[in-house]
């Protein structure tokens, strides 16, 4: 009679096992922060702030989340609340919203900063839509895979985007938005990250740019004549003397 209940125990368990590894994304709002005194500057840990969201920074400063102030010349995650005096007019959709902060590490390194969660992209989603507030280069990615973004519109301090994610539907995978830090640093750049909704609303993806050929002439405008110099992409020249000038063939 045991061996029935060894067989029982281990399906009770795979089942637990799957549940746990398909659980829904919590917080893309960033509403579910806890701070112990709301509008006050503070440090609050990471998993009180942001419940739900890891970090990934190059070379991490805190494994804290700056409430109501910024990281100087260095990289971080910040809150921001609609209290906030220095930051008044930024808070793009409710009580809260994410800053990401790229810049300086420990050393002179640059470190770029990521936001991620993982969880279960909801059956028939066929898009994933954001407000966003961007001064250098981000990317949004699920799986690893770098998403095309499109802009759906926009409010007075962000911009609505979003990406055709209809493959994942139905799939557990890690969402992440990353802010690149300058190479050589020059600034710390910054994303305001607000109201992230998967939804079953279409997004169009403009077809990528394909090379047909690259040509070249001596001169522009009426007249000119343009003999092709490439095919390939990228295409190398050599240097030539005198004025030259190109133009794509798409």
């Amino acid at each position: 009679m045991k061996l029935p209940r060894i067989f029982w125990t281990v399906f009770v368990s795979m089942r637990v096992l799957g549940r746990a590894s398909s659980q829904s994304f919590v917080n893309l709002d960033f509403e579910s922060a806890s701070v112990p005194a709301w509008g006050t500057p503070q440090t609050i840990p990471f998993a009180q702030a942001l419940p739900g969201w890891t970090q990934t920074i190059s070379e991490p400063l805190s494994t804290n989340v700056l409430y109501n102030n910024t990281y100087l010349d260095s990289a971080g995650i910040c809150l921001i609340d609609t209290n906030a005096s220095p930051f008044i007019g930024e808070v793009i959709d409710g009580r809260y919203t994410v800053l990401l902060e790229s810049g300086l590490g420990y050393s002179t390194n640059v470190s770029d900063t990521t936001l991620s969660q993982t969880g279960l992209v909801p059956s028939g989603t066929k898009s994933i839509q954001f407000k966003a507030a961007s001064s250098g280069k981000f990317v949004v990615s699920i799986g690893g895979q770098a998403l095309p973004l499109a802009i759906l519109g926009g409010g007075s301090n962000y911009t609505l985007y979003g990406a055709d994610v209809s493959q994942w539907a139905g799939q557990t995978q890690q969402l992440s938005f990353t802010i690149f830090g300058d190479r050589p640093h020059v600034n710390d750049e910054s994303l305001l990250l607000d109201d992230i909704q998967f939804t079953s609303q279409s997004v169009a993806v403009a077809p990528p740019f394909i090379l047909s050929a690259l040509e070249s002439s001596q001169s522009v405008g009426l007249g000119a004549t343009w003999a092709k110099v490439g095919t390939q992409n990228p295409t190398n020249l050599p240097v030539a003397s005198g004025a030259r000038f190109f133009r794509v063939v798409p």
